[in-house]
């Protein structure tokens, strides 16, 4: 077989996987002068076991295999004039039925006919486990590149990236006498923030005047709404995907209107590329007062890989408690000095497993409570 029909086009499909015919080999488990000889159509019928392995270790869908298959079993061109190559079958130790449904011979690649029965089954069966593994290999950067691609199917994530990193900070702003007058907190970085983290700011605040909300830092982070309640109590939250870093002396600054109390706090995620959606809620007001359980429920995507967060203000007290799953984020004594105060907001994170089955929020808090739950991913 010339050059023009399968050793042609197994050195293309070489050359498109970015392999040397030295990887090609190890993959596959066959030696590098047989795949030379083979691109070079010096065997004249490989047989199907070798060309099993030449797709697996090439990542081939089976169709093409099948293409391999067909255009290394063409008919042999008419001899040429000249000296018999290693291609012919000139030994009869040399010839080995290719499977028991092709009774045709197949000649042996020229550094194999020497090989014994039982040594041979072991070579194959050593090149079978290695193709394997490539294979595997292969279909995991396959499924990344789906996941990267902006075209083709979209694969569900199956493990989660997300975790939680760290409270970079926190603040406790309650007026002691006197008229409501707070109106904003500037939060020192009690943290460090890498490149690439994710943000949550939590402002809860008691007794509001309508009006905007801000959130501002001293490196220049946007901070988007991912979340808000409405009401004489008012509970936001704000979102900065793949943050810009920030240090101890960086500042996070928060604007609101006039507000009886107000508290604050900033989460940090590490491997979050998106936020949302997220929902809000808070106990019926039929119910009578005193602590009841939280249960949280109707976003309508919960996925295994998901980290889910969610803050949780109880003004008159005392703070919420969760159950497990939901962890706690810490609330971080700022001044040395002051007095250890308990705040009514909390925030809490998790994880979605595949053994999920429900990832409400659940927990007990004093009326009148209020909730965000966001999604991260």
């Amino acid at each position: 077989m010339g050059e023009g029909g399968f050793g042609a086009h197994l050195r293309g499909r070489r050359s498109a996987a970015g392999l040397t015919q030295e990887e090609l080999a190890e993959r596959s488990g066959l030696s590098v002068r047989a795949i030379r000889d083979l691109e070079h159509g010096r065997v004249a019928r490989p047989r199907r076991e070798t060309l099993r392995l030449l797709a697996t270790a090439l990542g081939l869908p089976e169709e093409e295999g099948e293409e391999l298959l067909r255009r290394a079993r063409q008919p042999l061109p008419p001899a040429r004039p000249g000296p018999v190559e290693a291609e012919s079958p000139v030994a009869s130790a040399a010839m080995a039925p290719a499977h028991r449904d092709d009774p045709r011979p197949s000649v042996v690649p020229p550094d194999e006919p020497g090989v014994p029965p039982k040594a041979e089954a072991a070579g194959h069966e050593r090149g079978r486990r290695r193709a394997a593994r490539y294979g595997i290999l292969l279909t995991a950067l396959l499924t990344v590149a789906a996941l990267s691609s902006d075209h083709g199917p979209r694969v569900l994530r199956t493990t989660s990236r997300g975790a939680y990193a760290a409270r970079i900070g926190n603040s406790d702003s309650r007026p002691p006498d006197g008229p409501p007058s707070t109106t904003g907190a500037d939060l020192h970085v009690l943290h460090a923030v890498t490149r690439g983290e994710t943000l949550i700011v939590t402002v809860a605040l008691t007794g509001a005047a309508p009006g905007e909300v801000t959130v501002t830092d001293t490196v220049g982070n946007t901070y988007r709404p991912a979340g808000q309640t409405n009401d004489r109590d008012r509970l936001l939250l704000f979102a900065a995907v793949g943050a810009r870093p920030l240090d101890t002396l960086d500042l996070i600054t928060v604007r609101w209107p006039r507000a009886a109390t107000a508290h604050t706090s900033v989460d940090a995620f590490r491997g979050i590329t998106a936020a949302g959606p997220w929902i809000e809620a808070q106990p019926d007001p039929r119910d009578s007062t005193g602590a009841e359980s939280i249960r949280i429920g109707g976003l309508p995507l919960c996925a295994e890989g998901d980290l889910f967060f969610t803050a949780v203000n109880a003004p008159t007290g005392p703070a919420p408690r969760f159950d497990a799953p939901w962890r706690e984020a810490p609330w971080l004594p700022v001044d040395a000095d002051a007095p250890l105060r308990e705040p009514t907001l909390a925030t809490a994170y998790r994880s979605i497993t595949s053994t999920d089955s429900d990832c409400t929020v659940h927990g007990t808090a004093t009326p009148p409570w209020q909730s965000i739950t966001l999604r991260l991913r």
